[in-house]
């Protein structure tokens, strides 16, 4: 069954305290994401097929949601490759974390290059005198990216309680949205340190595990409505001075 009460029902199970049952709902719950996605799935229409052959700009709110998490793949990549460090402006000269929205003016900063004529503003105002992070939009379409730090108490959830059921509301979104999540990783100070997903659970080691963990806890994503991207930029593990030592 793949009803949003049964998808509901299993996770809840698989969430339970862990006994000899865990391995196999996990393993179920997977198998039911799998089957959710292949029953939404509905094979691209010719014009579709055409404007990605063609690389032209994004014709529905699905489009421009793949553009802009194609985007910031880019963005992750030079954060890694670039001979620059773009990383480092995320970090104070203690190498302490910036806040959100300090983050958010420097990933806009390096998201310049905007293709298909992609507006991205930051505190975009929405449905309801909601305001988004960043608003993306190309003609007439919209799609909101809400920001948290890997530190922000409403990590775990505001997925679906902040950015499904407030922003991608918005008539112009269409239910579709991106949360965007910053990783540091765990050699910074405590108050900047990732949050666990509750009580008695450890803390996510890694960019990919956190990811891991977010698209699991979350309907939305499971249902298709929310991409969830994690941008790394923890610093590099050879560098004389780590992040919360000082210089």
């Amino acid at each position: 069954m793949t009803s949003p009460a049964a998808v509901q029902g299993l996770r809840d199970l698989r969430d339970a305290p862990e006994d000899s049952y865990t391995s196999t709902l996990r393993v179920l719950f997977a198998e039911q994401r799998q089957k959710a996605v292949e029953e939404r799935y509905r094979p691209p229409m010719l014009g579709q097929v055409r404007t990605i052959v063609e690389a032209g700009s994004p014709a529905t709110v699905t489009d421009l949601q793949v553009t802009l998490v194609e985007l910031l793949d880019q963005v992750q990549k030079r954060l890694v490759g670039d001979p620059a460090d773009p990383w480092r402006d995320f970090f104070d000269t203690q190498g302490n974390p910036f806040g959100e929205e300090r983050c958010r003016d420097h990933l806009l900063t390096m998201l310049t290059s905007r293709p298909e004529g992609i507006d991205l503003t930051p505190e975009r105002h929405l449905a309801n005198d909601n305001r988004a992070d960043i608003g993306a939009t190309l003609n007439g379409m919209r799609v909101p990216i809400e920001i948290k730090g890997q530190w922000h108490k409403d990590l775990w959830h505001a997925a679906d309680t902040q950015l499904d059921r407030l922003y991608a509301s918005d008539y112009a979104a269409e239910r579709r949205g991106i949360y965007l999540v910053l990783w540091f990783g765990n050699d910074v100070p405590p108050r900047k340190q990732a949050r666990s997903a509750g009580r008695g659970r450890r803390r996510p080691q890694t960019a990919v595990e956190l990811r891991a963990g977010l698209i699991a806890g979350s309907r939305a994503a499971a249902e298709g409505r929310i991409e969830i991207v994690v941008l790394d930029i923890e610093q590099p593990a050879d560098l004389p001075h780590r992040a919360g030592q000082g210089t």
